[in-house]
């Protein structure tokens, strides 16, 4: 975003925000384009051959998803996507 501001705020009150809206789960890579079509999801890293993603919803993920407590990363990631106007 060529240096703009994003989002302004402390770490703390963004990360409250998500509290509950963040998902895990860890999936083959060659699933990935299908969760990116049918899930908001937010990012994804590779860990031992296998993806972990990370998927924003109000409501609960069935399928294997894990609600976890969100950090900076999840805060940053969301904001990227808002920003790109996939909100």
């Amino acid at each position: 975003h060529q240096g703009a501001l994003l989002v302004q705020g402390s770490p703390q009150e963004f990360i409250h925000k998500l509290k509950g809206s963040i998902w895990s789960k860890t999936i083959a890579k060659d699933q990935l384009a299908w969760y990116k079509e049918n899930v908001r999801l937010i990012s994804s890293k590779l860990n031992g051959g296998k993806l972990n993603i990370h998927a924003y919803s109000e409501a609960t993920l069935n399928s294997g998803f894990e609600q976890i407590h969100p950090n900076l990363e999840d805060v940053y990631f969301m904001n990227l996507l808002n920003s790109n106007g996939h909100a």
